[in-house]
């Protein structure tokens, strides 16, 4: 138990740490590139993406998910696993390559189908990448693949740059994906000295595959969910509002696509290695729930209430129009952020059923939603009406999460209810200096005064209204550097 404890600890350090980096890297970077290229450009990346997306999921099919939570697995058994993936991979870029020009065709987008046949590449190096990646998983190797997440990220961060500033427009942003991918593909191989033999043996992991699938169709259904608004926006707004939508999303997302991530993929290969444990599993999953929600919750509603000021100073005016969009991501991201940790947390324990369900109701109920906003109202409409409707399916997923650990009603309040009242403290300051203090200051003083002043008071009411919580995360802030 000690030496799981511990590698969580160190796994958490390694991970927090990179993606530190990797999120002020990325918010500059995605800065810098916003004003460089228009909105034109990325509605085309999002529009090239909804395909894309697709093939890369059908790719892997959970197959990543399956080695890590499989308890024994042989080098045999991991070798039909890639050539099984290799194989599948091909096949299901060059049907890609074939619908680029048909999608090209029904969007009336002709720069779509070169695009998407590039972008398609991803398909490839996602496929070679699902066994070294997941032996990593396996062995709880946080420092190789944080490093490897970290230094792929600079990649491709790197290369974006170099070719927004050479006037590539909306390939930098292709390409800068695939050099991310293809570092972090290779560094796994080369590390672990992975070479695949000849082997396939397809009876010896037909229970990985039956857990790969489910979890392919629980996949599915996320990535259908996950796109509706940009399927909606696509087929009844414009390219530009698209693009409004997208960078909106990009900015609300960094927080639970770095800091959320990190949580989650820490979570689900430590309960698949203590899930037979059922009261420590309880016990990891309410500790690093909590700590994700006070780590995130105050980041994403900072950014909803600067992002007035915020858009004004970092962006150019082509892109005011994604202000109230922002704000509504920025909340809506909080609902998705926590979903996914609890999720990842349920398919560790052997169920990808949940998962599966949860997306289903989403696509359901939010989906509908968001198609009567969007017919009626267009882009603000609908992210009006997924705000509402995400609440609902939140709570089916958190229901599931307290009945498979018997987490009690109580345990569950104290994981909201301190917070809560941190927030409401923060907000209440922030929206009142700001109204009666900066009112008449520059948007970059407001942007500065607002941040400081929202900081140092949410501190204070975590202070004061959860104490224990921060005496537990200086605890465990010492522990992982004396340990790392």
């Amino acid at each position: 138990m000690d030496d799981f404890k511990n590698k969580l600890v160190k796994g958490f350090a390694w991970q927090a740490s990179t993606k530190l980096f990797v999120q002020i890297f990325s918010w500059v970077s995605t800065i810098w590139v916003a004003r460089l290229l228009v909105p034109e450009d990325y509605g085309l990346v999002a529009m090239s993406g909804l395909l894309t997306g697709i093939f890369i999921m059908l790719a892997t099919t959970g197959f990543a998910a399956g080695v890590v939570n499989r308890v024994n697995i042989s080098k045999a058994e991991l070798d039909t696993v890639f050539w099984l993936s290799f194989v599948l991979g091909g096949a299901l870029y060059g049907i890609l390559f074939l619908l680029a020009d048909v999608a090209a065709e029904f969007y009336e987008e002709e720069k779509l189908a070169n695009a998407i046949k590039v972008a398609g590449l991803m398909v490839l190096l996602c496929a070679l990448k699902v066994v070294p990646s997941a032996i990593a998983l396996r062995a709880l190797d946080y420092k190789l693949i944080s490093l490897n997440g970290m230094f792929g990220a600079f990649t491709g961060i790197v290369v974006t740059l170099i070719m927004a500033i050479m006037g590539y427009k909306y390939w930098s942003l292709i390409v800068g994906t695939l050099a991310a991918e293809l570092f972090m593909t290779v560094t796994y191989f080369v590390f672990y000295k992975y070479i695949p033999n000849f082997v396939f043996r397809l009876k010896s992991i037909i229970d990985l595959l039956s857990f790969g699938i489910t979890l392919l169709f629980a996949s599915g259904l996320k990535y259908i969910s996950g796109n509706i608004p940009l399927l909606l926006l696509s087929l009844y707004t414009s390219t530009t509002n698209t693009g409004h939508y997208q960078m909106a999303h990009t900015f609300g997302s960094l927080p639970s696509n770095k800091v959320g991530t990190l949580f989650s993929n820490l979570i689900f290969p430590a309960i698949s290695r203590i899930k037979t444990d059922k009261e420590l599993a309880k016990k990891t999953f309410i500790q690093m729930h909590t700590s994700l929600l006070f780590v995130t919750t105050p980041i994403f509603i900072g950014l909803a209430l600067v992002a007035e000021p915020l858009v004004h100073v970092v962006l150019t005016s082509s892109w005011l129009p994604i202000i109230l969009p922002f704000q509504i991501i920025c909340i809506i991201a909080l609902f998705q952020m926590s979903s996914l940790f609890i999720t990842r947390a349920i398919e560790g324990l052997g169920d990808a059923r949940v998962t599966f369900n949860y997306h289903v109701y989403a696509i359901i109920i939010c989906g509908a939603s968001m198609w009567f906003g969007v017919y009626n109202w267009g882009l603000y409409g609908m992210l009006i009406c997924w705000l509402v409707s995400s609440p609902i399916v939140y709570v089916y997923v958190l229901g599931k999460i307290t009945k498979k650990l018997k987490i009690q009603l109580s345990e569950v309040v104290q994981m909201y209810l301190p917070l809560g009242a941190c927030l409401i403290f923060m907000c209440t300051t922030v929206y009142g200096l700001s109204e009666l203090a900066f009112k008449d200051l520059s948007k970059i003083q407001q942007l500065i005064l607002m941040s400081i002043s929202g900081m140092i008071v949410f501190f204070t009411a975590t202070y004061a209204f959860a104490r224990s919580y921060m005496t537990d995360v200086k605890r465990i802030m010492v522990s992982t550097f004396k340990k790392t």
